[in-house]
């Protein structure tokens, strides 16, 4: 039997770069858009709509910019991010339900580039990594309660939250966290 997984992790750091928390938890949590770009990218001149991160219809089909999560520093449109809210997640879920903002002011955090681990083999696994450091400068602790990955799913640059999971710590004031998705497949 053929196992695919996506596990999200967090590891807190403090200034001084000791850890101060560390979670790991198997992601149960996929929402419409990862199963409607994967089909769009498995069966070529398949259209679909599916709502972007801001609830809008957007037509997707196969193209080479589906799942493409590699949002720079800065960038908060794709790649990972984190939000304050609570709410249970559900398939028809379009994006964080209340994400946090880019920047150094209150309640913000600053997005590093999304980076990625190329994929390895260890005995019949085959896995990688996807991850983002969030820095917190707000001058207050901001607790994040959501994790997501956005990706891109069309030609034209729409983004599409795939995954959202509930996942709670603090990220106190000169502190970073780093979240990380594991995506691997077993036979």
């Amino acid at each position: 039997m053929v196992k695919v997984q996506m596990k999200v992790s967090v590891v807190v750091r403090d200034p001084r770069g000791r850890i101060t928390f560390e979670r790991t938890k198997a992601c149960r949590s996929y929402v419409r858009a990862m199963m409607d770009i994967l089909h769009a990218a498995m069966s070529y001149g398949s259209t679909l709509l599916v709502p972007d991160t801001g609830n809008t219809p957007r037509t997707i089909t196969a193209h080479v910019n589906n799942f493409r999560a590699d949002g720079g520093a800065g960038v908060t449109t794709h790649g990972i991010r984190v939000g304050t809210s609570t709410q249970a997640v559900a398939i028809t879920d379009y994006a964080l339900i209340s994400p946090i903002a880019e920047g150094a002011g209150a309640g913000q955090l600053q997005h590093a580039a999304t980076t990625f681990v190329t994929p390895v083999t260890v005995g019949s696994t085959r896995r990688f990594t996807i991850s983002r450091t969030l820095t917190n400068v707000s001058g207050g602790s901001i607790t994040v309660e959501e994790a997501a990955i956005y990706c891109t799913g069309s030609a034209t640059p729409y983004y599409f939250c795939v995954e959202r999971s509930l996942l709670s710590f603090t990220i106190p004031n000169g502190s970073s966290a780093t979240v990380t998705y594991t995506i691997s497949v077993t036979v």
